[in-house]
């Protein structure tokens, strides 16, 4: 099974606000894929002063949630605001390690997170989704 590693986040500078390039680099994305989240994906957000966008160092830790659910997970867009609205209403927000080096097998993929941000029931709907979706695929890819 071939594996592939997230690449290492850099810490987040104490700062009050990031431009949207920054901000990109600290998430690990590019600029369009965040003005993308905004749009789609509500939890999501940078301040506007005029044309330009400044990001939190909250706002940070979101895209870097998002990040994870995206390409570690494999969620759709759907699936990320579905995950964001259950931490929600579960009371609990996953935060995303800065420092972690992981490796990710394609298909059993793993969420970042400070073990104790999340409960055993998360952990377990979580696992139960990543089991779902692993049997959405197969029955997609034997379609």
């Amino acid at each position: 099974m071939k594996k592939k590693t997230l690449p290492k986040l850099p810490p987040i500078p104490d700062k009050r606000y990031f431009k949207i390039s920054e901000a990109s680099e600290l998430i690990g994305v590019p600029d369009y894929m965040l003005r993308y989240w905004e749009a789609e994906i509500p939890q999501f957000s940078a301040l506007r002063r005029g044309t330009h966008r400044r990001y939190r160092p909250q706002d940070i830790q979101m895209g870097r949630l998002i990040r994870e659910l995206k390409f570690a997970r494999g969620l759709t867009t759907e699936g990320i605001k579905n995950a964001l609205a259950e931490y929600k209403k579960s009371g609990t927000q996953p935060v995303v390690e800065a420092e972690e080096r992981v490796d990710v097998a394609e298909t059993v993929p793993a969420v970042i997170v400070k073990p104790d941000i999340l409960t055993d029931d998360d952990l377990t709907f979580l696992d139960k989704m990543v089991a779902s979706l692993l049997d959405i695929k197969e029955f997609l890819r034997n379609k």
